[in-house]
């Protein structure tokens, strides 16, 4: 709902919609150097492209906060990780890719 009181306030007021848009591209900036780091340390895909991975994570996000309040089934943390968790997996290395276990690395 806090998004959604947001956007009812932001159409009104210049000054707050310049401070959330601030706001939101500080975010959105930091996700993709987030997103940019784990892809050099090889828990992401290097098809990843931080920038576009970054904007859609918010928008899940987002998404994910006010469809909880809707269906308010669980609390919200739990609820929103398994969005993001959904989102983030299909890029996830698995641990095998990154390094040889000791059983494989053996043989």
């Amino acid at each position: 709902m806090r998004n959604l009181a947001y956007l009812l306030e932001d159409l009104k007021d210049p000054d707050l919609r310049a401070q959330l848009a601030r706001q939101a591209t500080s975010t959105r900036d930091q996700l993709a150097s987030l997103i940019a780091e784990a892809v050099e340390a090889g828990e992401l895909s290097r098809e990843v492209k931080p920038p576009m991975l970054a904007r859609t994570i918010e928008v899940v996000l987002s998404g994910s906060m006010m469809v909880w309040a809707f269906y308010r089934e669980g609390p919200a943390d739990t609820w929103i990780r398994k969005d993001f968790n959904a989102l983030l997996s299909p890029y996830l290395v698995t641990s095998r890719r990154r390094k040889p276990s000791r059983r494989s690395a053996a043989t």
